[in-house]
């Protein structure tokens, strides 16, 4: 897996931990998308770096701090997300890359 590839999964990630955070999806629906042990699974096998994956196996945890600790729920979802942006900032994109040339989601999820 390259750097735009997981690039684009930290997009992915800090959007999908936005919605949350605005009650725009639930948490379920968050698991149905992209935190699973399946996605995290996929991930590895892909070479996706293992920061990444790890952070994937975090996020699947909100689940349980929903039901455990729900009033920390959105301060969860709050540091999740910044630890994702601060995951994003480290990659450097190259401007030549053209990320429609990266279809992530059919690539990664294809199994």
């Amino acid at each position: 897996m390259d750097k735009m590839q997981e690039t684009n999964i930290l997009i992915i990630v800090v959007g999908i931990l936005e919605s949350l955070a605005k009650n725009a999806i639930t948490i379920e629906e968050a698991d149905k998308y992209f935190f699973s042990p399946r996605t995290a699974q996929l991930l590895s096998k892909n070479n996706c770096n293992s920061t990444i994956v790890d952070f994937i196996i975090e996020c699947c945890e909100l689940e349980d701090i929903a039901s455990l600790l729900p009033d920390r729920l959105q301060s969860s979802i709050e540091e999740l997300k910044n630890r994702a942006i601060a995951m994003l900032k480290g990659y450097e994109v190259s401007h030549e890359s053209n990320w429609r040339d990266y279809d992530i989601l059919q690539k990664i999820l294809k199994n």
